[in-house]
């Protein structure tokens, strides 16, 4: 997450064939391991999203966001997930407009 933790979130994997909801993440002080931990699957599959982390005062501890993205099919989102940190769930974010 924000202080101690590098993530991936979505995007395209090829053993997947395709745009997916899950997510990896690996502490900066095991990076010359090179061992990703798997986190937890976001509701939608996402590819070309937007991510990023921030402290949250209102969640009392950090959060990571995904929005919008596109699902490799039909479905172009306008909406986002977000992760508080501890969790072992996505939930629901807020909407945005493109």
């Amino acid at each position: 997450m924000v202080n101690d933790k590098i993530m991936m979130i979505g995007g395209y994997i090829d053993e997947d064939s395709g745009f997916s909801e899950r997510t990896f993440s690996i502490d900066f002080d095991k990076l010359e391991s090179g061992i990703w931990i798997d986190g937890p699957s976001m509701k939608n599959y996402r590819g070309y999203l937007g991510c990023g982390s921030f402290n949250s005062e209102f969640h009392g501890s950090a959060v990571t966001i995904a929005f919008g993205g596109w699902d490799g099919g039909r479905t172009i989102y306008d909406d986002s997930e977000i992760l508080v940190e501890g969790a072992d769930s996505w939930s629901e974010g807020m909407f945005f407009f493109l």
